[in-house]
């Protein structure tokens, strides 16, 4: 006599484990390789070209204690920035303008500042697509750690239970 639900959803939760732990993964690996990407660093007061894709968010950081303006060219506007920290190379810089690509171009990066020092041009930290993917992450290892090991629990419960059902005398 068949035993119902069928032992295939073991495979499911299994596989529902496998997917999350695949995507919060891939998911971390994506985010490190943003956060730590080269940052584009130049002596300021100067400028660099940058390219840029189109809808790549990018900010400017400076140097911490270094304080300045930047022009992005043929972008326009900036927008000032939260301050979010980045170390990198025994270097400690802060975000202070943030930009969103319109179009894929190269793009004049020119700061002026008030002491010789060092700008960079990074990835953009404070943003929802950041703290998007850390959501993104745990709403992941929830599934492979608490949505597989359920269905993997429900369906055990429920194949005991039937076949005590069909083990008890009288039952057909």
């Amino acid at each position: 006599m068949d035993v119902k639900p069928s032992k295939a959803w073991y495979w499911v939760a299994g596989a529902v484990f496998v997917a999350g732990v695949a995507t919060a993964v891939i998911l971390f690996v994506t985010l490190l390789s943003g956060i730590f990407g080269d940052l584009d660093r130049f002596d300021v007061p100067g400028g660099r070209n940058v390219a840029f894709e189109a809808g790549e968010e990018r900010a400017i950081y400076f140097e911490e204690g270094v304080s300045g303006a930047c022009d992005v060219s043929p972008f326009g506007e900036l927008e000032k920035t939260s301050g979010s920290s980045i170390d990198t190379g025994g270097d400690s810089f802060r975000s202070v303008y943030s930009f969103k690509a319109p179009r894929s171009a190269s793009y004049q990066v020119v700061c002026q500042v008030d002491r010789a020092s060092e700008a960079a041009v990074g990835p953009q930290l404070a943003s929802f697509g950041f703290v998007g993917r850390i959501l993104l992450i745990v709403g992941a290892g929830l599934i492979a750690f608490l949505v597989a090991p359920a269905i993997a629990v429900v369906v055990a419960i429920m194949r005991h239970q039937r076949k005590k059902k069909q083990a008890a005398p009288g039952t057909a």
